[in-house]
């Protein structure tokens, strides 16, 4: 069943986002500003149905997480994992990086739902590449830009920044 979002929903969405950024701007001052703390902060000024609203977004996350897992050589897994796992076509080693489920393809908006990697169709399969691939340039320009202001600003040694990847 596809998850949709209700208008009421997306507002109440959007009044915790912002309940959130209001507690971050209050708090950006500090040198440090852990997340546990933001939301500690965050959820003494929502109301009982906000919480419980932030809670079901929380829950469905987790649901993503556990669908689009990364199974790495037998690390991770349970029964339920490993019972999903027999269902795939696929019995080599050389795609062990492979998640078991990946988004079905969607135009704007959330996902329609995880699909057993050997059941996606083509246009999942693309949708999924052009992510992936989106994601990663995305994060390697970011370390870039992060290796730059290192060596620039803050005066760090190209050869430490090596050492601990």
């Amino acid at each position: 069943m596809p998850e949709s979002v209700t208008p009421e929903e997306a507002s109440r969405e959007e009044t915790l986002w912002q309940r959130v950024k209001l507690t971050v701007r209050t708090m950006n001052k500090d040198k440090v500003i852990d997340p546990v703390k933001v939301a500690d902060k965050a959820i003494k000024a929502l109301a009982d149905d906000l919480i419980r609203f932030g809670c079901l977004l929380e829950l469905r996350q987790i649901a993503r997480e556990i669908l689009r897992r990364t199974h790495l050589n037998g690390h991770s897994k349970n029964a339920a994992d490993e019972e999903v796992e027999t269902q795939s076509s696929f019995q080599g080693d050389d795609f062990s990086l492979l998640q078991m489920r990946y988004p079905r393809a969607h135009k704007n908006g959330r996902p329609q739902g995880y699909v057993l990697r050997d059941e996606m169709t083509e246009v999942d399969w693309e949708w999924n590449l052009v992510n992936l691939k989106s994601e990663g340039e995305v994060r390697l320009k970011h370390c870039r830009q992060l290796e730059r202001y290192g060596i620039s600003i803050l005066g760090f040694r190209k050869e430490t920044a090596h050492a601990s990847a």
